[in-house]
């Protein structure tokens, strides 16, 4: 009967104070949502690609080479044990011109069978709008290509290939728009024989390409469904099969290599011959000469085909190691490691909150209480209405918040990512032991509130406990012993100083809760700025050139003449020709930089010194490597690192200095070394190109793109803009954080204040009684708070630098590093913020005070 009563009482309790309790359920609804949907977020993001590939047909394998495949290499790739499907498509590097705008493509064949139940049809195409191509004449491009050319369907674009006989036809008639679940990411791989990027894809119908053989070969297995394609066992997996692979095609492309350059060799020696011919015959003068020239340029071209034929080599790409797949992947584990951080904080904020509320409820109702104890209750009975607030608060907040935001968080971060990434599929389902642990967190605090408070009060009689005295002089001793500042203060100064250390446990939490709340704040806009500066930190600070010219020569002794042709534009200041190639150390791609002259590469690259910034030279004694590599492979100055050279030698070098750099791996070796090391003279292929200060950039690049031996030009402002694309999903959720910590401080700041007017109600009407102004009693309440605030916020940024370097080293992946010093600005910010919302807090306090009615007085003064 008597636990009916109580039940009963705390159901009165909280429909007497309907607003109090929603706003507690409110405030825990907020902090367990945000801590639920972190923690779903990257679950969801894997889940969701894994299922968007799935459905997709994402290929297990790539697998090109130097020599190309035939049609019979499929039936060779069919026979290995566990081939599911293969899939082989013909490619083509083309420059798309559209009106004055030229963009690198890669041209792509579109599967002769689209049938989705073909093992066959692997990175199958979206048609999001149009049709598919049904002559030479038409193709397929991407949205984004669209948008970026100005385009539309129905609109033509022209196709420039290094072979004119590659393609049929070279107008393309575009008939509509295509997402292709391999490319995914606008991440893009890198045309052949160069150094630069794909900006966009092109899909054409397969007989539009001129060739037999096809330039890579998609492969999905058998016996993976039960593995996590994102796990080392589906990798340990794959690099068996791929393995596999490898040793039946090796010979086939072996024996294809030596028969291409056998007859790459005749075609020589018998244009040799035809050459040599025409100096014995005696012909018309003129005709002569035009056909010792044009042999001699079938000449060159066959020398040249022999060259760039290399040797026979087989390069894979499994599905983990995609831009798409991988780089999903990563950014998931980005937001889990903010998800250990930023929701345990908030967790921890609306736990306290929900703590000093209960406390708050019951050192009001003392004495209810102590009637209670009067009336024959047990201190059992009574510390169960209480818990049962809590519970009823916390399980209910810890519901809906789970409900709502396992979903919604998810989603949001699903946006902040799609500028750059394209899933389109969400999968999200609840995980209830997240739920369950905020939940149970909560609970517990409360109950331990609960705990000490009632322990205090079972010490006392109800008699004590009804009996609520005056505060004694002897509470504020400390105040009273400095006694000059205490006469100088005014009359709520002092006020508000008392109430400070007379409610010391709710002073020391309401510090902490507001210590908490503004680190939080501090750590997301350092954060944010963090993010936000990688690009101007690695292509202002420390790329100094403003186009990259990738180029092609027969031989080296040439390339003195493509720098010249580069330099007669008259917008260009100068150039520094470089060797660019990619290699891998430790499974990281590292771009290996070897420029012609040492001395000049600083005016194109800023060298600095990790530790104190001082420019660095780069010389034969060693190589430089940028400070993330250093990290990864955990090797500081003078230490020796392998690096597999681009004529596949293996060599031992000393790291001679380590350079400051952001974004990517980077390797300089000097040319004097390179030679030392491989017995060969560097192969250059790119010029690093200054502009002059008035250029326009668009007309040099689109000019310099003309030159015949120049394959590509990339803008530094165009790499910029591709790597401001790749982290604005990043950049996008740090926004979303500082959203939600500027919600959370001015969710304590209201708990706080609007406590402090309950404490505080009696005596704000009784000063209104007396005659004091809104105002007065305004800044009466406020200086109380704005003392624990100052306090709290100062303690706040303290631990909030700690807090930030903490998430920066969390959130930074391989290939990318930030800048750990946090700035006066970012500290500035924050407090302006933090002065903002202080200022509309105030302005609702104000307004709170003057609706705040005068009641009877002399009641008001009898019962203080």
């Amino acid at each position: 009967m008597r636990k009916k009563s109580i039940i009963k009482d705390a159901v009165r309790e909280i429909s007497f104070n309907k607003k109090r309790f929603i706003l507690l359920v409110l405030i825990i609804t907020f902090g367990v949502g945000l801590y639920v949907g972190f923690n779903m977020a990257p679950l969801s993001m894997e889940k969701s690609a894994k299922n968007y590939y799935k459905e997709n047909n994402l290929m297990d394998l790539k697998i090109s080479s130097t020599t190309l495949f035939t049609q019979s290499d499929y039936g060779v790739i069919k026979e290995i044990e566990n081939t599911k499907g293969v899939m082989m498509v013909k490619t083509v590097d083309a420059k798309a011109t559209t009106g004055n705008d030229v963009f690198l493509v890669k041209a792509i064949g579109i599967n002769k069978n689209k049938n989705e139940n073909n093992d066959d049809y692997i990175n199958r195409l979206i048609l999001t709008s149009g049709t598919y191509p049904t002559t030479v004449n038409e193709g397929l491009v991407e949205e984004s290509f669209l948008d970026k050319g100005g385009l539309k369907i129905g609109d033509l674009i022209t196709l420039k290939i290094d072979n004119e006989e590659d393609l049929k036809a070279k107008k393309i008639k575009i008939v509509g728009t295509v997402k292709n679940v391999y490319y995914s990411s606008k991440d893009r791989d890198t045309a052949t024989n160069q150094n630069q990027k794909n900006e966009y894809f092109v899909y054409l119908d397969e007989r539009n390409f001129e060739t037999n053989y096809y330039n890579e070969i998609y492969i999905t297995i058998n016996n993976k469904e039960k593995l996590d394609t994102y796990s080392s066992e589906y990798k340990d997996f794959i690099n068996a099969y791929e393995q596999k692979v490898k040793d039946n095609l090796t010979p086939i492309i072996n024996e294809r290599h030596a028969n291409m350059k056998t007859s790459l060799e005749n075609t020589i020696s018998s244009l040799e011959n035809n050459l040599n011919s025409y100096y014995t015959l005696t012909l018309p003068e003129e005709y002569l000469n035009e056909s010792i020239k044009q042999a001699s340029d079938n000449l060159s071209e066959a020398k040249k085909a022999l060259t760039n034929l290399g040797e026979p080599e087989i390069y894979t790409e499994s599905r983990y190691e995609t831009p798409s797949f991988y780089g999903y992947k990563l950014e998931a584990e980005t937001i889990n490691n903010i998800s250990k951080v930023y929701p345990l904080v908030v967790l921890l904020i609306v736990a306290l909150i929900s703590a000093i509320w209960i406390a708050e409820i019951i050192q009001k109702e003392k004495v209810q209480i102590a009637m209670l104890r009067a009336s024959g209750y047990d201190m059992a009975s009574i510390f169960f209405k209480y818990l049962l607030y809590a519970i009823l608060s916390s399980m209910l907040g810890c519901l809906i918040g789970g409900l709502i935001f396992y979903k919604a968080i998810p989603f949001i971060i699903s946006l902040c990512y799609s500028t750059f990434y394209d899933i389109p599929n969400l999968t999200m389902e609840l995980k209830w032991n997240d739920v369950l642990f905020a939940s149970s967190f909560i609970i517990v605090v409360n109950f331990l509130t609960c705990i000490i408070l009632f322990l205090q009060s079972i010490t006392k009689t109800p008699a004590e406990l009804m009996n609520q005295k005056k505060h004694t002089n002897k509470k504020n001793k400390l105040l009273k012993g400095i006694n000059n500042l205490w006469k100088k203060l005014n009359f709520s100064n002092k006020l508000a100083f008392k109430n400070i250390f007379h409610y010391k446990i709710k002073t020391i939490l309401s510090v902490i809760l507001i210590t908490c709340s503004s680190a939080f704040v501090l750590s997301t806009i350092v954060l944010h700025d963090k993010i936000s500066s990688i690009a101007k930190n690695q292509y202002e600070n420390i790329f100094k050139y403003d186009m990259l010219v990738s180029f092609e020569t027969p031989n080296n002794e040439t390339y003195e003449s493509v720098l010249e042709e580069v330099n007669q534009n008259g917008q260009v200041e100068d150039g520094l020709i470089i060797n660019k190639s990619v290699i891998e150390i430790n499974k990281e791609k590292v771009y290996l930089i070897v420029p012609r002259n040492n001395e000049k590469l600083n005016d194109y690259v800023s060298l600095k010194d990790k530790d104190n910034n001082k420019i660095i030279t780069l010389g034969d004694d060693g190589v430089i490597i940028s400070e993330k590599l250093a990290k990864l492979l955990n090797k500081k100055e003078n230490d020796s690192i392998k690096l597999m050279m681009p004529n596949k030698k293996e060599s031992k070098v000393k790291i001679s200095k380590i350079t400051k750099n952001y974004v990517d791996h980077y390797v300089y070796l000097s040319p004097g070394l390179y030679k030392s090391l491989t017995g060969e003279d560097a192969s250059f292929n790119t010029i690093l190109v200054n502009t002059k200060k008035d250029s326009n950039e668009k007309i040099v690049s689109s000019e310099l793109s003309q030159l015949d031996n120049v394959k590509s030009v990339t803008t530094k402002s165009n790499e910029k803009e591709n790597y401001e694309n790749k982290i604005s999903g990043f950049k996008n959720v740090t926004l979303m954080l500082i959203t939600f910590s500027g919600g959370l401080f001015v969710l304590v700041l209201i708990f706080i204040i609007n406590n402090s007017i309950k404490r505080h109600s009696k005596e704000i009407i009784a000063f209104k009684t007396l005659g004091f102004y809104d105002k007065e009693i305004t800044n009466y309440v406020f200086k109380e708070n704005l003392v624990l605030i100052i306090i709290g916020t100062l303690i706040g940024l303290a631990f909030g630098s700690i807090l930030t370097h903490y998430v920066i080293k969390g959130c930074e992946i391989n290939t990318f590093m930030l800048d750990h010093n946090i700035g006066f600005l970012n500290y500035f910010i924050s407090l302006l913020l933090i002065f903002v919302l202080l200022i509309i807090l105030m302005v609702l306090v104000d307004y709170k005070i003057k609706k705040t009615k005068i009641t009877n007085s002399a009641k008001i003064i009898n019962s203080m």
